[in-house]
């Protein structure tokens, strides 16, 4: 009774959990499109889904679920530990599901001889829980000794695995307990063994003590003529369900660990106990399912299949809003996005968070929920604006999610409520504000015949920060280990005078070594006057160090 009434509350939450996740797609409004009802939403995404399932289109979808769901294929080039781990995980767990606990569903059905306490089933439910363990266990690793990943990582990202790990464990601890019990001997013998003669019982235990590890209080004695008789009446009524328990390879040690205790453990049916225990943790992570990280098993499928279906069901721009919805849902927080992100040094220099990818997608989920503190929308607008939409996330997004769109949609939603594009702030920015030494006499002198390329945002605002000027570079080339130097590069020196930090960029080693063969500025597919940027940054230093205040260098004679 307590069982069915804790899993009906578990489905309940869950399937209320589901509800408010399919109500929040369709009401949350990111862009500058018209939010349109509920109502109106509901019919374009029906509407272009049946654009999808009524043409070739679907086969392409068909095709990128098998790919890139049940087989992980665009992980799989992209990162070979991470899919593995995703692997071990999905599968181990998915198979648990679907053979173990629903075995009363599926198992019976499909394998006519099925116990759960028969070979292979025994050997299949301990090798499925292994391989969970061992992908949430490099999950884990990952997550807390990798430095980009500890940076982003919170109790959001941890609570799902430990969860996992502890239906695993209790899983097993719950099964070695039951090798050991005494008690559930006793009510197989009252069931099954017909007829109660004390002689067949005390032969049956001898049987079950040495070959199933069951501990008995007292202990029988254990003779060639009991062990005789009992392995007869062994295979006549108890072989065609039980199996002895060697193949249960993760199980039995523990069943082996705990024998000392095990008389104890009998007399308090630790085994019930670790029942309740084992079902309890099983039945949170199923009410948590909608608002947690494994709402991602329902999430990921539905943002790789939008992906796969190309425009065709987003060709309304109310479905726009609701893609745009589901992928602040169908973010994994891998931090993938953040790890390629063509400014992520800005946010260890300005030490705004919300420039990383994946932590901007967490506080625009805050936003569409209204609980984001109105001290950090300045810090999320500073982040925002100083995203290039380089289209490097978007590339290695493991959920498939469209992250250009959300950053275009989310800039123009911030335009709208006043807040400025980073250029404008640059300008509205005092000169004398960006470069201390230099005086209100000489910054006043300046006009706009005169005015220097880093002063003029419009000279570098363009800088997707692609690095095809670096790569060009030939002082990168003579570097020893460019990779490793964070002052080689001229799109670093171009990402500083974007952050208004031309302090920094006066000091960068690029600045002196360029040697100024004009292959940056050549290259330069958004033609941004890189080597004119770093021209006129020497001159500037160079003035700085004989003690005059920096000449304004007119853009011709820059070009001159």
């Amino acid at each position: 009774m307590l069982f069915d009434a804790t899993l009906y509350l578990a489905l309940l939450v869950c399937f209320a959990g589901l509800l408010w996740r399919l109500k929040r797609w369709l009401t949350i409004d990111i862009g500058p499109e018209a939010p349109g009802t509920v109502g109106q939403r509901t019919t374009a995404a029906l509407r272009g889904g049946a654009v999808v399932i009524f043409s070739r289109r679907l086969l392409v979808v068909l095709t990128a679920l098998l790919r890139d769901v049940l087989l992980q294929g665009d992980l799989f080039k992209k990162h070979r530990l991470r899919w593995l781990m995703h692997m071990l995980i999905f599968w181990g767990f998915g198979l648990l599901l679907v053979f173990h606990a629903l075995e009363d569903i599926v198992t019976q059905r499909l394998f006519s001889d099925y116990a759960s306490t028969l070979n292979p089933f025994f050997f299949l439910r301990n090798f499925f829980g292994v391989i969970v363990l061992a992908g949430t266990s490099i999950a884990l690793v990952r997550r807390l000794k990798i430095p980009a990943q500890k940076k982003i990582t919170g109790r959001n990202d941890l609570l799902p695995l430990l969860l996992l790990m502890m239906i695993i464990i209790s899983g097993f601890l719950l099964e070695g307990t039951q090798i050991v019990s005494q008690p559930i001997f006793d009510e197989m013998v009252d069931d099954y063994l017909y007829g109660d003669d004390p002689e067949e019982v005390e032969s049956l235990r001898a049987v079950w003590a040495r070959d199933y590890h069951v501990v008995f209080d007292p202990a029988p004695e254990i003779t060639p003529e009991l062990l005789e008789a009992g392995h007869e009446l062994n295979e006549e009524s108890c072989a065609v369900c039980h199996s002895r328990p060697t193949a249960a390879f993760a199980a039995l040690p523990v069943a082996i660990l705990i024998k000392p205790a095990a008389a104890t453990l009998n007399r308090i049916r630790a085994d019930e106990l670790l029942r309740h225990l084992h079902y309890l943790v099983c039945f949170t992570a199923l009410a948590l399912l909608p608002f947690t990280k494994f709402k991602h098993m329902l999430t990921t499928p539905l943002t790789l299949a939008l992906r796969a279906a190309g425009h065709a069901e987003t060709s309304l721009s109310l479905n726009l809003k609701t893609r745009r919805a589901l992928a602040l849902d169908g973010c994994t927080h891998c931090g993938a996005c953040s790890q390629v992100c063509s400014v992520a040094p800005s946010a260890q220099i300005i030490g705004n968070r919300e420039i990383l990818p994946s932590e901007k997608l967490i506080s625009m989920a805050q936003i569409s929920r209204k609980d984001l503190p109105a001290a950090r929308m300045e810090t999320f607008s500073e982040g925002s604006f100083i995203c290039t939409e380089c289209y490097r996330c978007t590339q290695v997004c493991p959920s498939g999610l469209d992250l250009q769109d959300l950053w275009r949609a989310s800039k123009g939603s911030l335009t709208d409520q006043g807040f400025p594009e980073l250029h404008t702030r640059a300008v509205l920015t005092p000169v004398e504000t960006l470069l201390p030494a230099m005086t209100t006499a000489s910054s006043s002198a300046a006009n706009e015949d005169t005015m220097d390329l880093c002063d003029d945002p419009s000279t570098f605002q363009a800088c997707v920060q692609c690095a095809i000027c670096t790569s060009v570079c030939p002082v990168v080339a003579a570097a020893t280990e460019p990779d490793q130097d964070p002052e080689i590069g001229p799109h670093l020196v171009t990402n500083l005078l974007r952050m208004q930090q031309i302090e920094l960029a006066l000091a960068s080693r690029m600045v002196w070594t360029c040697v100024t063969c004009y292959q940056c500025q050549e290259h330069c597919p958004q033609h941004i006057r890189v080597a004119d940027l770093l021209y006129e940054l020497r001159n500037r230093g160079w003035s700085r160090m004989k003690g005059a205040p920096p000449s304004s260098v007119s853009t011709e004679e820059v070009q001159s």
